[in-house]
């Protein structure tokens, strides 16, 4: 617990500053003015676009320029979400685009409290307030938050969410954190399916740390994982129903070829090559993605020093803010235009 009033006042001040920080720039800099050329495409690209649908009534669909039918690009909650503010607010309107943002702040403030409670559960008072310090302040969390309007804000928060239940379910002597964090983790996955490539295996670590009896322990574990399937089941039903495949996102072929070096993301993505959208809208999805794994495939075994090569430049760009070969608006292509083969 916070133990003075001092304390509890200074992460109040860090939980404001968080938000106003962000708040202030969205205004400052006008990040809720977005262009309106290629039909408001830059207003969440592929997310905006999924919302769009759904705020008209048209179903999950249409992730790129064009009308392309079902989609499993994207899961469903930040879509849902967006589609909210576009029926409140205005389909790709200023409004919406400021209240998505104002949510972004929202999001990066709650990611404070949930980071000073972990800290705090792990190494003390003084440790949690550092972490939620530091993260008010953020610069990739600032950014994310000013200029994105994408899952990145939500998925920070709920995944934080499930680190700091994944803690209490290794001490816990009941069943309650362990059902906790089986919810969270199977709503953090439909927000974005990445964080399952560690929860599974820090739930294991939890039941090893845990100092319950191995029967008792084991149901618990057993019964987080049974609610984070069904919590996801929807989803993947609906996936294998409509495209004939229950996973919970279809992009990894496409990604996969996008970063094998070969191919470039705005000259032979289906949101900026007209002929590669067509080959999209003539297969369909799931076929689709099929044929990008294929090619992603062949590339990497006859090309395995390009293609690491290919990922260690991704991960500068990604994580050191290099600029990306072909990113909007450079001299390489026009900025959000159809690139015709």
């Amino acid at each position: 617990m916070i133990t003075t009033n001092r304390q509890r006042r200074f992460l109040q001040v860090i939980v404001a500053t968080a938000f106003l920080l962000r708040l202030f720039l969205v205004l400052a800099m006008r990040g809720y003015d977005l262009p309106s050329d290629q039909d408001h495409y830059g207003f969440g690209y592929e997310t905006g676009r999924v919302a769009r649908s759904l705020a008209e009534g048209k179903g999950y669909s249409s992730p790129w320029l064009e009308a392309s039918g079902p989609t499993a690009l994207i899961p469903p909650l930040y879509p849902a979400l967006l589609a909210g503010l576009f029926r409140v607010f205005g389909t790709y309107s200023e409004s919406a685009a400021f209240a998505a943002l104002a949510l972004n702040a929202v999001f990066a403030a709650a990611t404070c409290v949930v980071l000073f409670h972990l800290g705090r559960a792990m190494f003390g008072v003084e440790a949690g307030l550092v972490a939620a310090a530091i993260f008010a302040v953020y610069p990739a969390s600032v950014f994310q938050s000013v200029k994105t309007i994408w899952d990145t804000n939500l998925f920070a928060l709920a995944l934080s969410v499930c680190v700091l239940l994944v803690w209490r379910a290794a001490r816990a002597w009941s069943a309650g954190p362990w059902l906790a964090g089986g919810a969270a983790i199977g709503a953090t996955s439909l927000v974005n399916p990445a964080g399952l490539s560690f929860l599974p295996a820090a739930m294991l670590w939890a039941w090893y740390r845990n100092p319950a009896p191995a029967r008792r322990k084991t149901l618990w574990l057993a019964g987080a994982a049974g609610l984070a399937a069904l919590v996801m089941a929807p989803w993947a039903a609906r996936n294998y129903a409509v495209l004939g495949t229950p996973a919970l996102r279809s992009g990894f072929g496409l990604e996969l070829k996008l970063g094998d070096g070969a191919h470039s993301w705005w000259r032979d993505h289906p949101s900026f090559s007209e002929a590669e959208f067509a080959k999209y809208k003539a297969q369909s999805e799931i076929p689709y993605m099929r044929d990008c794994l294929r090619e992603a495939e062949a590339f990497i075994v006859a090309h395995p020093a390009g293609y690491a090569g290919s990922v260690a430049k991704h991960f500068a760009q990604f994580w050191f803010g290099w600029p990306a070969d072909g990113a909007p608006g450079s001299p390489a292509r026009p900025a959000w235009k159809w690139v015709r083969a």
